[in-house]
């Protein structure tokens, strides 16, 4: 998410046009604060994002154009989700 007051981000882009292919995930997953197990995170809300990712052309040529100038905060399909504010839809592998 963009730091910053709310009045400084963009409304969220698209809603629906950004997909993609996730995995359950079946490891136990721990959360770790300053170096000690806190707890054991519920598997229900996670996935594996595997790919592939699915936007629809106008979808991808708005979030491009809100990420101009902020490239180097983007190493990843998740973080051009996320500078771009884009809604991103689990398709759950088949």
């Amino acid at each position: 998410m963009i730091q910053g007051s709310n009045d400084q981000r963009p409304a969220p882009l698209v809603q629906g046009r950004v997909g993609v292919v996730t995995l359950p995930i079946s490891d136990t997953v721990k959360e770790v604060v300053n170096g000690r197990v806190r707890r054991t995170v519920p598997r229900e809300t996670l996935v594996q994002v595997t790919g592939p990712w699915v936007f629809d052309r106008e979808a991808l040529v708005e979030a491009l154009g809100r990420v101009a100038g902020s490239e180097a905060r983007i190493s990843d399909m998740i973080g051009l989700c996320d500078v771009a504010q884009v809604r991103v839809r689990a398709l759950p592998a088949q």
